[in-house]
């Protein structure tokens, strides 16, 4: 009996430990550094739809995107961003960031939304409880759709300076991501 009990216990203890193995060996890190510039800060980036995202990439090199802006400030904290910056300096930021890429090619091609949220980093919430999590001054999120629903791509990319001067070089980051992506 205590055979079955001391080979069972084997196998199990076996199994986790090779199982646990196998997940460090298979896990996979959200952080992107594809760029030097995504090294710089944390850079996520999913790709949702690969097969569409050169037809995004399209689009918006023939400047057939509209923009969704936010802005979302601090709650916790006394908001400092709304100081510095508005969403009208974001779209410009974006729109010139894109301008770097414009095509000749002026084929039709499908519409183009980027939906972006600019968040003010709320070092008073509750929520965060690491000091890692008060080190950056806030991230912007931008989500790149096809025909207004169907999300092709986004990246997330935090910036330092709590006056966002450092949020142009981010955007920038982004679009040059979103625009290489296919090189992955």
């Amino acid at each position: 009996m205590f055979k079955y009990l001391y080979g069972l216990f084997i196998l199990l203890f076996v199994s986790f430990v090779g199982f646990n193995i196998y997940k460090s060996v298979t896990k996979k890190d959200f952080k992107s550094s594809r760029f030097a510039c995504q090294k710089e800060v944390v850079t996520i980036e999913t790709f949702r739809k690969p097969k569409l995202i050169e037809e995004a990439i399209s689009s918006l090199k023939n400047k057939n995107y509209k923009l969704i802006s936010k802005i979302r400030f601090s709650k916790y904290m006394i908001s400092r961003l709304g100081n510095y910056i508005e969403i009208a300096d974001v779209d410009k930021m974006i729109n010139n960031a894109i301008s770097k890429y414009k095509s000749e090619n002026n084929n039709k091609t499908t519409d183009l939304i980027i939906d972006y949220t600019l968040y003010e980093n709320d070092k008073n919430d509750p929520g965060k409880k690491t000091a890692k999590s008060k080190l950056y001054a806030g991230y912007i999120y931008l989500n790149f759709k096809l025909n207004e629903n169907i999300s092709v791509y986004d990246i997330q990319i935090d910036y330092m300076n709590m006056e966002a001067k450092d949020l142009n070089s981010r955007i920038e980051c982004a679009i040059k991501s979103f625009v290489n992506a296919n090189d992955k």
